[in-house]
This record gives C-alpha cells, structure tokens and sequence, in this order.
C-alpha cells in the first residue's frame, strides 16, 4: 500500500475540536501466493 498521512481539525456540533488523522491511499498492490 502507498500513500500518505494527513492531519485536519474540525469543530462538532457541541463546539468541541476534534483531530482526526487519515490515511490516503494511492495504490494498493495485491500479491499472489
């Protein structure tokens, strides 16, 4: 798998911040047996 981190914040609807970390992925590769 290739790809990248990425960090964004955001409010909810009861005005607390949240932090959310994803992974983006650009290809994902499956190898056979």
């Amino acid at each position: 798998i290739e790809g990248k981190l990425t960090s964004r914040s955001y409010e909810d609807k009861e005005g607390i911040k949240r932090y959310v970390t994803e992974v983006i992925c650009n290809e994902i590769l499956l190898m056979g047996k």
